[in-house]
């Protein structure tokens, strides 16, 4: 992987047309042909991150979202629910709100 052109597309990008917003990304471990990243996106288009790497000749074998807004995955086990507060629904709501200022 180059890590220049991964630091050259995070300052934003357009790919097939599409323009993409700029990204933060730090690399969390190398084993063998595999790297894995965390990304911080501010928009999320569809397949953003699979048509950026694609781009790049590389291919993005696992996904995973880690917080959403003010929303984070924390310790939830896979199919666990969780009930919001009345905090983190007014907290949504402000984010929201401020997605569309």
């Amino acid at each position: 992987m180059n890590i220049d052109i991964l630091r050259k597309k995070s300052q934003g990008c357009i790919v097939d047309g599409i323009k993409y917003r700029p990204f933060k990304f730090k690399i969390k471990s190398k084993i063998k042909k595999n790297t894995i990243i965390e990304m911080i996106l501010t928009e999320g288009k569809k397949n953003e991150i699979r048509e950026i790497f694609k781009s790049m000749n590389l291919q993005v074998n696992r996904l995973k979202r880690l917080s959403f807004g003010p929303f984070t995955l924390g310790n939830m086990k896979p199919g666990e629910l969780k009930k919001l507060t009345k905090k983190e629904i007014v907290n949504y709501e402000n984010y929201i709100g401020n997605k569309k200022g």
